[in-house]
């Protein structure tokens, strides 16, 4: 429900319990903003396409890539260790490979792509659909599998020598 604040001449906003909400939460967007978000994220997407196509089609290995500064320092694998190697595998049709090397990328490329199609069909109007937002739980959930990736690559590493990214 909209009121007009005669005072300040402001528009407010209410939730449905009749509590007046925010001001962040009541302003209007800017139509610029929309455009501009959107194409960036079109640029983001023609990058991450283009980067798909180089690897594919090159047949560029994770050696070509700078190697991890804080693995050639301390011998164990930092967390986004096998990240890369990882994309490659899923860019290769192997998505399976790509969870073992880090589990992460897959479900992240999915939320990112969900992410993406939201704000771009809610940015170009064409559909009227609510956006995706980054919420708590995903993230913590995303911090939990990473710092657990980061404990059990690093422990098979130093207490029982299996390297499980050279596999």
């Amino acid at each position: 429900m909209e009121k007009r604040n005669t005072a300040g001449g402001s528009a407010a906003r209410e939730n449905p319990a009749g509590e007046r909400l925010p001001e962040s939460e009541t302003a209007l967007k800017d139509p610029t903003e929309d455009r501009v978000f959107c194409r960036a994220l079109l640029a983001v997407t023609a990058g991450a396409l283009l980067f798909a196509w180089a690897v594919t089609a090159l047949h560029l290995e994770p050696v070509f890539f700078t190697p991890c500064l804080f693995h050639r320092i301390t011998g164990l694998y930092c967390p986004g260790c096998g990240g890369t190697r990882a994309l490659i595998a899923l860019l290769r049709g192997h998505p399976l490979r790509s969870l073992r090397l880090h589990p992460l990328v897959l479900p992240g490329i999915l939320w990112a792509a969900a992410y993406l199609g939201s704000h771009l069909l809610a940015a170009s109007g064409v559909r009227k659909m609510p956006v995706l937002r980054i919420s708590r739980r995903p993230l913590i959930a995303g911090i939990v599998i990473l710092a657990g990736n980061f404990v059990i690559k690093n422990l098979c590493l130093a207490a029982f020598g299996i390297d499980l990214l050279s596999r």
